[in-house]
């Protein structure tokens, strides 16, 4: 299944290959949030140099040897970090010739000169930033998936799945698992009006291997609409305003949240209904109230223009409203 809306990062994953191949030696990093491809960028990368008969070698292992001109691979799914090569030696990626070190970074901690990356000497360095996929690239996974086209119910449903490559294949596996889509003539048609459960699988596992305090805050955005302050915010989870910077940061690493105009919100309108399906209904009566007592109404922020959602799911309806569960 080829990647979608991958295009340009495919295109320099090339160029470093390229290089290696004429004696160069090239550093690329592949950073984002979770869910959003990093480890299947690097198996295609590994698939790719394969094809063109690199050496691979995973791992923080020497990558050659002087005088050696076979095309390398070398692909580490972790950060760099000083003392970690074979054997405990040296601080990280050195710059043989004809190599290319490939690397995946953890959510919220892009390599920095202080992971022990010693930059300057390769010939080209990258830094492939993977975010959310465009609605015409999530389409296209969800054509892949189903292996058909998809119909017209199916597609307005998916565009309130959003660009969130993790979620988008777990919401999609999950409907075809629980018998919600058959195919007709090609045709991916949409059966049953239920929410897979793969896709609150999914969100569950994110929010549990989250600190407690990222947690709270995804809750309460998912709960409260997105419809509170900075202040509010704080003073509901007992913190600083300032306290709330290194909280959002990992929000963000989570790939639930993104920036829309400045000020964070869900990436999709499905990722904010399945957080908020995780608080129990009595505490989002109590988190509502409690909210209202101390910064008065705020009306809740519209979904992201860039995933319209249907005329039967406008103002504050959501999937864990719309849809029954099971």
């Amino acid at each position: 299944m080829p990647q979608r809306g991958r295009e340009s990062e495919t295109r320099r994953v090339y160029e470093a290959l390229d290089c290696a191949c004429t004696g160069g030696s090239a550093l690329m990093h592949v950073v984002g949030p979770r869910g959003m491809g990093k480890t299947r960028m690097l198996q295609e990368a590994a698939e790719t140099a394969r094809r063109r008969g690199f050496r691979l070698l995973r791992g923080e292992t020497p990558a050659a040897t002087p005088g050696d001109s076979v095309p390398t691979l070398v692909v580490v799914d972790e950060p760099f970090r000083p003392g970690s090569g074979l054997g405990r030696e040296g601080p990280g990626p050195r710059p043989f010739s004809h190599t290319v070190w490939m690397t995946a970074s953890p959510a919220g901690t892009p390599p920095r000169r202080a992971d022990g990356i010693d930059v300057s000497p390769f010939l080209c360095t990258t830094r492939l930033v993977l975010g959310p996929l465009s609605r015409d690239a999530a389409r296209e996974l969800a054509s892949d998936l189903l292996d058909a086209r998809l119909d017209g119910p199916l597609l307005r449903l998916l565009e309130q799945v959003g660009g969130h490559p993790g979620l988008l294949i777990e919401f999609v596996r999950g409907l075809q698992e629980e018998g919600s889509v058959r195919t007709v003539s090609g045709v991916a048609e949409l059966v049953t009006s239920r929410v897979s459960e793969q896709a609150g699988f999914y969100v569950r596992d994110t929010l549990a291997v989250s600190s407690g305090l990222c947690r709270q805050l995804l809750c309460l955005m998912a709960v409260l609409d997105d419809g509170c302050s900075p202040k509010t915010l704080g003073r509901l989870l007992g913190t600083s305003t300032a306290a709330l910077i290194p909280v959002l940061e990992e929000a963000y690493a989570t790939g639930l949240l993104h920036d829309q105009g400045g000020a964070p919100a869900f990436v999709s309108l499905l990722a904010r209904c399945l957080v908020a399906e995780t608080v129990p209904q009595v505490l989002r009566t109590a988190l509502r109230r409690e909210r209202a007592a101390l910064a008065g109404p705020t009306a809740p922020r519209r979904p992201s223009t860039n995933w319209r959602a249907p005329s039967s799911m406008s103002g504050s309806a959501c999937f864990c409203g719309w849809w029954p569960r099971g």
